[in-house]
């Protein structure tokens, strides 16, 4: 399990493929080595193919559907869409599911206070 933590006016890349520099590392080799970007862009999360500027070679699937750009787009660039609860992923034959919770004051007292300083790396809550 991944959790993706952004604050509301901040923008913010989480990286998925096998290189060593990304926040998701899947190490297989069907997965490229920036197979997908995850962005918070200030208030809503996004998903791109590859690296944004440069599709993965492998692809992106959305709820089973390959997520790249239409055939006769020559831009190799990747358009983001926007990520919706529940929405899946799939990735060579790995399945991410996106569950989007807002961390409230009733989900943070769920939530144990050193694990949400953790995840969030607020000194305070």
């Amino acid at each position: 399990m991944a959790v993706f933590i952004a604050k509301e006016g901040q923008q913010q890349i989480f990286k998925i493929g096998r290189s060593q520099d990304c926040d998701i590392i899947v190490n297989i080799n069907t997965v490229s080595r920036k197979q997908t970007q995850i962005k918070f862009n200030g208030n809503q999360w996004e998903i791109c193919d590859g690296e944004g500027v440069k599709q993965s070679a492998n692809g992106t699937w959305q709820s089973l559907q390959q997520y790249d750009n239409p055939l006769s787009q020559k831009s190799k660039q990747s358009i983001p869409i926007q990520i919706e609860d529940k929405m899946e992923l799939k990735i060579s034959e790995n399945i991410f599911k996106f569950e989007m919770v807002g961390f409230g004051i009733s989900k943070r007292r769920k939530l144990n206070n050193s694990l949400y300083k953790e995840l969030t790396n607020i000194e305070q809550l």
